[in-house]
């Protein structure tokens, strides 16, 4: 028994990218081949295919995170920079003042 197909095929264009659905296909995979029924090749790779898609946004959605963070940060090392400089300039001009006080 395969499991159930509209017209002749699953379309892979109707990606699972939706929680809900892709548990709800794979754990009707999962039961009935627990209760005994033959899953077909083509289903088992419907399946991978929509877990491979659910694992790839997921990855997608870390990097767009890490890279947001990453920004973030240049950002904050930017503005240190540049508080380091004024910081540099303020004790050099303290210096100078230092040196012509004596």
């Amino acid at each position: 028994m395969h499991i159930a197909r509209k017209q002749g095929g699953i379309s892979t264009q109707n990606r699972l990218t939706d929680d809900r659905t892709y548990l709800t296909v794979k754990a009707n995979a999962e039961s009935l081949k627990e209760a005994g029924f033959e899953i077909s090749i083509s289903d088992l790779r419907y399946i991978k295919l929509a877990e491979f898609e659910r694992n790839e946004d997921k990855r997608q959605q870390m990097f767009e995170k890490v890279l947001n963070e990453n920004a973030a940060l240049r950002l904050e090392l930017k503005e240190l920079h540049k508080m380091n400089s004024r910081l540099r300039e303020a004790l050099m001009r303290q210096s100078l003042d230092k040196c012509e006080y004596e």
